[in-house]
């Protein structure tokens, strides 16, 4: 996610770590050298609410909240790959 950050002007990326704790959270964000926004989600509460049942998980969302895309697995690992379904989503191909 922070690749296609960078190389999409305007989208702004961040990410919600599910059940997993603080300290283990950090550790794995340090690792990567992320910079992006993480929130915490300890109890899985928010991921309940947004029907989250697969990890890692990416909804696409246009500034005001709808939702044009959900991409599911480790497909979207490849930035490149993440990045051209982004701006197909987002309408900037």
């Amino acid at each position: 996610l922070q690749q296609v950050a960078s190389r999409l002007p305007g989208v702004r990326v961040g990410a919600v770590a599910i059940g997993a704790g603080r300290a283990q959270t950090l550790e794995i964000v340090r690792q990567n050298h992320w910079r992006i926004p993480i929130g915490f989600d300890k109890s899985g509460a928010v991921g309940s609410q947004y029907n989250v049942q697969v990890c890692p998980l990416i909804e696409v969302v246009r500034a005001g909240g709808a939702v044009v895309g959900r991409l599911t697995g480790n497909t979207w690992i490849d930035p490149a790959r993440l990045g051209s379904r982004i701006r197909t989503l987002l309408g900037a191909a």
